[in-house]
């Protein structure tokens, strides 16, 4: 009886040592990039919900009489004959609360009055967050005509 030579084919434990070590070092840069992404995320969101809520001043203020504050926000109205400035505190939802305590954006709100007469009045939103600091870091803008 002859016995054939044949060869078992396997990893060696070399292989199987760097192949772990290539794994470990990508699972730690990938786990090295999570709290970044989160605070991207989170970013993301806030900004988004800020231009909504800068939206929804911007229909307020146009779907209101041109004559007296918008309905909701208490925007100025329209007929101003010099330029406005509030400030507006509101939750993530968009409800006005009277300060920073348990607010998420700060609305600095402008309006500019028409230079003339059938001129559009102009409507300037800037929103910071979070409303308990000063530092613009987290700040979206917009600017708005609105037709008398």
């Amino acid at each position: 009886m002859e016995r054939s030579c044949e060869v078992e084919r396997a990893f060696s434990l070399v292989e199987v040592v760097l192949a772990l070590g290539i794994s470990t070092f990508a699972i730690i840069a990938i786990i090295g990039l999570l709290p970044m992404t989160m605070k991207s995320n989170r970013d993301t969101i806030d900004e988004t919900r800020a231009i909504t809520l800068m939206e929804d001043m911007i229909a307020d203020r146009r779907h209101s009489p041109s004559t007296a504050q918008s309905a909701r926000y208490a925007l100025p109205a329209l007929n101003a004959t010099t330029r406005q400035t509030q400030q507006l505190y509101l939750k993530e939802d968009g409800q006005i609360v009277t300060s920073a305590q348990g607010a998420r954006y700060r609305v600095a709100a402008t309006m500019y009055p028409a230079s003339g007469f059938g001129q559009p009045a102009f409507l300037h939103l800037s929103t910071a967050w979070p409303a308990s600091t000063n530092s613009a870091a987290n700040a979206v803008e917009m600017t708005a005509a609105i037709a008398p």
